[in-house]
């Protein structure tokens, strides 16, 4: 299902040095070839992304000046399940990794990926092919590893270059992607093959005026800090949040005030009314939340009771389906919980997601953490765990090289917050995959949880 709504933003944004935006710029459909993002970083601390397009419609534009080349790609990805989810890489314009510019080609190469950005190399050819090859998950991470509620979905993309005063996008549609679990349930792998020119960008909107954000603010654009942050006065929309106009796709306005020098606290408009090492910030505000949303969980704003929040109220992620992560006070004893399988007697590898009451019981330790390891015991046979804790749930993968019976699958040696006992429907178990010794999927696999 093609949802232009709900899109998942993976945006390589060159911030681009110089003037402002201007004629020359247009949306140009262009046939992709592939798209990957692979998130390992659980298990081996790798993650990568490749987006590759070949067409003789990429039009670099005919600058030459290695300073003033940049380039942008945004995908969205929608699995028809799970929320939107948004990441970016940064290939900045007028930095020295842009080592060629020339009428045929320009290149973006950095050896040291990831460090000083995710992005390793960046290349446009004349008539011929974009390319982009990222170290890690982005520059403001793309969170692949919760869009396990379908195994497929559709992306767009958009690769915008600006190259002088020329500013183009190459947009394409990639159906039938195919996203799967891996590093033993840790990780995820999303694989896009093929796909159509899409000369209408799939209405990406993270690309605000003309190009993209860019740290200019270029015609119909009410400001540009050159990044995809909501919070900090200026929108991925480049709308200026506090500005006290609500300009769609704001819900709302905010106040922005100084935070230190000799103005703090007064309302303001700019860092330099502040003074020297004040900044205007915008704030959260009764029915108005910083970044220009109504408050909520899942609008991408931390604010009122919540701990986190991840711009979604998936469950199956980072930050929980309410943005709460209960504290644990006093924890102590073993209170163990035993999570058990049936459906299937041919299972030799699964991965379950175990929801717990945080704030009643917790994990030692986090993550993948080799205390979180020690607490899952009791494997079936000689097979193997993965344990990744999110401080609200367990994803544990189990794997042999044969089958294992039916029944426990491990046990949670969780210690109680305050000598709390949790009700036995605290706990919930779902099966986010499974399969057989050749690793074919295992249809119909359940999982359940017992408590003391």
């Amino acid at each position: 299902m093609r949802t232009k709504t709900t899109l998942v933003g993976l945006a390589v944004t060159g911030l681009i040095a110089g003037g402002a935006y201007k004629a020359g710029a247009a949306d140009i459909g262009i046939v992709p070839t592939k798209l990957i993002v692979v998130d390992k970083l659980a298990s081996s601390g790798v993650a990568k992304a490749v987006f590759v397009a070949k067409d003789p419609a990429v039009d670099k534009g005919p600058g030459t000046d290695p300073t003033l080349v940049g380039a942008n790609l945004q995908v969205s990805y929608d699995n028809s399940t799970d929320p939107a989810i948004s990441g970016g890489f940064n290939a900045l314009a007028g930095s020295a990794n842009w080592i060629v510019n020339k009428t045929a080609v320009a290149k973006y190469v950095n050896k040291l990926a990831p460090s000083g950005g995710g992005t390793k190399v960046a290349v446009v050819k004349q008539n011929n092919l974009v390319k982009l090859v990222g170290k890690n998950l982005g520059d403001t991470p793309i969170n692949v590893l919760s869009q396990g509620g379908a195994a497929s979905g559709d992306a767009e993309t958009a690769y915008c270059v600006q190259n002088g005063s020329t500013a183009n996008c190459f947009c394409s549609f990639l159906p039938d992607c195919s996203w799967k679990s891996v590093a033993g349930g840790t990780g995820a792998k999303l694989v896009c093959k093929g796909g159509s020119a899409d000369p209408a960008c799939g209405g990406l909107s993270t690309r605000c005026a003309g190009l993209a954000v860019n740290d200019v603010v270029d015609p119909g654009e009410e400001c540009d800090d050159g990044d995809a942050n909501d919070g900090n006065g200026c929108t991925k929309y480049c709308t200026a949040c506090g500005d006290g106009t609500v300009t769609a796709p704001e819900e709302c306005e905010t106040t922005k005030t100084c935070k230190l020098g000799a103005n703090n606290g007064l309302p303001c408009t700019s860092d330099a009314f502040c003074g020297s090492g004040a900044f205007c910030t915008t704030n959260n505000t009764v029915g108005c939340d910083a970044n220009c949303t109504l408050p909520g969980c899942g609008n991408s704003n931390v604010s009122g009771s919540e701990t986190c929040d991840d711009g979604n109220t998936n469950n199956f992620d980072n930050c929980p389906s309410d943005c709460i992560i209960d504290s644990c006070s006093n924890p102590s004893g073993d209170y163990t919980v035993a999570v058990n399988f049936a459906g299937s007697e041919s299972v030799a590898g699964i991965t379950v997601f175990l929801d717990y009451p945080e704030g009643q019981v917790i994990i030692p330790g986090s993550g993948d953490s080799q205390s979180v390891s020690d607490s899952i015991t009791d494997l079936p046979g000689f097979a193997l765990g993965q344990a990744n804790d999110l401080d609200h749930a367990l994803i544990e993968a189990v794997a042999d090289t044969a089958a294992f019976p039916s029944g426990l699958l491990f046990n949670v040696h969780f210690q109680s917050c305050n000598g709390a006992t949790p009700a036995a429907g605290a706990f919930t178990c779902t099966v986010q995959s499974a399969g057989d010794e050749n690793l074919a999927p295992i249809p119909g696999v359940t999982c359940s949880v017992t408590v003391p």
